[in-house]
């Protein structure tokens, strides 16, 4: 199966990253979609926003009762006393959290889950690099998977989760698969995917170098052991056995 997953939006004013507009403090007038953030530097001016790593990371609000929710309508119970990310109090994250479930399909909100199939919540097979989003798209242009109507940006329709393989010919997923991450993803991934690909990559051939080093050293401080150690076996033979012979002249 062709995916894709959810690349990030920008915060301008304030400089951080949100999956959604109203994880901005000024939604409506600051938010920059991902497709408006295409392009950006990896590492300045919103472009780490793209990055599938801060997309793991990105904060979430709770439920009343303690579960980590992406919004107060997820909640079966404390919906009332939801707390968003913005509230010191949330200490959830995309990637350590459970979603919920319409019928079999894992999902980002209820408003997700289609005539007859019901809600539940949470799930703990609903991680989120199973969690199946919608999209954003601009006329005929690119499709960008999205999780809600509230990430696409004025110029962009919403593509419910459920149509997106019949627009764009792909599905759509909160999160890459972590074994498609660790691998420098599918090749059917978008920009988010191809960027953290690099990163991961660079991690790998750290790590690899690192060991290279290690296994080296190793080796070198053996082969000194033996060296003074054989050097040592021969002196103490020496001394026990290396007398002279003494020969007497008639």
């Amino acid at each position: 199966m062709t995916r894709r997953s959810v690349q990030g939006g920008y915060c301008a004013s304030e400089g951080i990253c949100a999956i959604e507009k109203q994880g901005c403090l000024k939604p409506d007038e600051d938010f920059r979609s991902s497709r408006e953030m295409q392009g950006a530097p990896e590492r300045a001016h919103g472009g780490v926003c793209l990055l599938q790593e801060t997309i793991r990371g990105q904060p979430i609000g709770k439920c009343g009762n303690g579960d980590c929710a992406p919004n107060a309508e997820s909640c079966l119970y404390g919906g009332d006393d939801f707390l968003t990310h913005l509230e010191k109090s949330s200490t959830c994250q995309v990637d350590t959290s459970f979603f919920g479930r319409c019928a079999s399909r894992c999902a980002w909100s209820p408003d997700d889950c289609n005539d007859g199939e019901e809600w539940e919540f949470p799930i703990n097979t609903c991680s989120c690099d199973n969690v199946e989003v919608g999209a954003c798209r601009k006329g005929q242009g690119e499709v960008h998977c999205a999780v809600s109507p509230d990430a696409c940006d004025a110029d962009q329709a919403w593509i419910r989760p459920t149509d997106v393989i019949s627009v764009a010919g792909f599905n759509c997923f909160l999160c890459r698969e972590l074994s498609m991450a660790d691998n420098n993803g599918d090749s059917g991934d978008n920009d988010s995917s191809n960027l953290n690909g690099n990163y991961g990559m660079t991690k790998k051939m750290e790590e690899k170098s690192s060991t290279g080093a290690i296994v080296g050293i190793t080796v070198g401080i053996l082969a000194a052991v033996t060296l003074i150690g054989g050097v040592g076996y021969k002196m103490n033979n020496k001394k026990k056995y290396g007398k002279e012979e003494t020969v007497e002249l008639p």
